[in-house]
């Protein structure tokens, strides 16, 4: 689904070893995601009692607005490709972070207007 190798990430820091880096970085601020309350978040809990941290990261998921704007416009799905081609925004490289995480802030900020 992604494209990613597992030589692409053989030499990677695992997820443990960033943590601290991760959770100092994001502070007090809010996570924007993508189905980021439901998906990622597990991953950061883990992440964090791995790294002997718990962080209680404030979320604001996209999707919960995504799917309102998908029923409102009578969408098939509430898919980031989906809603983000209705806003006429294009992910030109879907499931890479880098793309994934500047299309859902294109997306969020459409649908922040329309809210």
């Amino acid at each position: 689904m992604t494209g990613i190798s597992k030589d692409m990430v053989k030499d990677a820091r695992q997820i443990y070893d960033v943590f601290n880096d991760f959770a100092d970085f994001v502070g007090d601020r809010v996570l924007v995601g993508y189905n980021s309350r439901k998906f990622d978040s597990g991953f950061l809990v883990r992440a964090g009692r791995y790294a002997r941290r718990i962080e209680r990261f404030r979320h604001f998921d996209v999707l919960n607005e995504a799917e309102k704007y998908s029923k409102n416009n009578n969408l098939e799905n509430a898919k980031p490709e989906t809603v983000g081609q209705s806003l006429g925004i294009v992910n030109p490289e879907a499931h890479r972070a880098l793309s994934d995480a500047i299309t859902t802030a294109k997306v969020y900020l459409e649908l922040k207007e329309q809210m």
